[in-house]
């Protein structure tokens, strides 16, 4: 409610989709033309791992995690606190006319495939929560 009261605020809910929490968000991602994140902060982001996945162009803020991920692809990241950095990269990307899904291939993807972290960080919360049980 408050996304769509901010859309409605600065005068882009025409143009603003808000699907909630999804189980299908790969076939959403293969529609896009430019995967973007915005976030000050980041652990392991898994949007970022299914936006590389679906080979889509990624502009992604210079926070931990996203960095760690993009690092062969220097050229998809900005400073958040820069909305002119971020602009001058929208361009770039416009200009270099690589959009949609598979245009782009990330070369460390194999490494942070879904399918394989995801296992691996159920294991380590598990370990987690059988080691807070015995308190």
């Amino acid at each position: 409610e408050a996304l769509e009261r901010e859309a409605r605020r600065i005068g882009i809910a025409p143009h603003v989709i808000l699907l909630g929490e999804r189980q299908d968000a790969t076939a959403f991602l293969r529609s896009l033309d430019l995967y973007v994140s915005a976030s000050r902060a980041e652990g392991l982001p898994f949007n970022l791992m299914e936006a590389m996945d679906a080979g889509l162009p990624i502009l992604a803020s210079s926070v931990k995690g996203q960095t760690d991920l993009l690092l062969e692809k220097e050229d998809s990241l900005y400073v958040p606190e820069s909305m002119d950095a971020f602009c001058q990269k929208v361009k770039e990307i416009w200009d270099r006319k690589q959009l949609g899904a598979g245009s782009i291939f990330y070369p460390n993807l194999s490494r942070y495939r879904l399918s394989e972290v995801f296992f691996e960080n159920m294991r380590i919360f598990e370990g987690w929560k059988t080691k807070w049980q015995d308190f």
